[in-house]
């Protein structure tokens, strides 16, 4: 039988690849800029944001949609220790409701960061200062 979480999942990562996939085609155009790069990687950036938004109502479209299937009803996770071989002293989150749980997605936090990593040097700050120089 198929899990609440799995259908969640699966529906969040649809959501994301295809944000990314959009972005991912406007930056492999031939006559793709700097400053039109950063643009494109900010509005994916605000997407993502919104998305985590609107979460809690993507959730329960898809609860409504386990009931019609007849899927198990969701249930908030079982609460692990970690081991004490990699514990680091610090407590692990517990969810007191479904909803804490949901809501709190690393996926969209690790991708968020991980694109102002990359884009946010000063290296390409001068590129596109330059860029605009060359365009005027």
């Amino acid at each position: 039988m198929f899990d609440v979480g799995v259908t969640f999942g699966l529906h969040v990562g649809k959501e994301i690849f295809s944000a990314a996939e959009i972005v991912a085609a406007g930056l492999q155009r031939t006559d793709m800029i700097a400053c039109e790069a950063m643009k494109c990687t900010d509005i994916f950036k605000t997407s993502l944001q919104t998305m985590r938004g609107t979460v809690p109502k993507c959730f329960k479209q898809i609860v409504k949609e386990a009931e019609k299937w007849v899927i198990e009803p969701p249930v908030v996770p079982y609460w692990r220790r970690r081991p004490r071989s990699i514990d680091n002293g610090s407590d692990n989150t517990r969810f007191t409701s479904l909803q804490q749980f949901v809501t709190r997605l690393k996926v969209i936090d690790l991708i968020v960061n991980k694109i102002e990593e990359i884009f946010n040097h000063k290296t390409l700050q001068y590129l596109c200062d330059i860029e605009q120089v060359i365009w005027l």
